[in-house]
């Protein structure tokens, strides 16, 4: 008959392997764009360009900025440019 305790142990070390997988694959993830152009928030990225959320929304669905997705979560690269700035030549 098996230990209960040894087929928990078993499992939590499935467990911890498992998440140290998905830990390296989210550095690799977060790693694979160069390490000049970090990732901010959405709000940070508005702060950035000194515009609202929703502008910066509208500008993500016009296709005037491109946001980099983890999950559920959206990130922009510090770097880029204002997007206005191509639209106003």
């Amino acid at each position: 008959m098996i230990n209960p305790f040894e087929e928990l142990a078993s499992q939590l070390q499935r467990i911890t392997s498992n998440q140290e997988q998905i830990i390296s694959k989210l550095d690799k993830i977060l790693n694979a764009n160069n390490s000049d152009e970090e990732l901010i928030t959405r709000a940070e990225k508005a702060k950035q360009l000194d515009v609202s959320l929703p502008t910066l929304k509208n500008w993500e669905d016009q296709g005037l900025i491109t946001p980099t997705r983890i999950g559920r979560r959206v990130y922009f690269k510090k770097g880029t440019e204002h997007p206005k700035k191509h639209n106003e030549l």
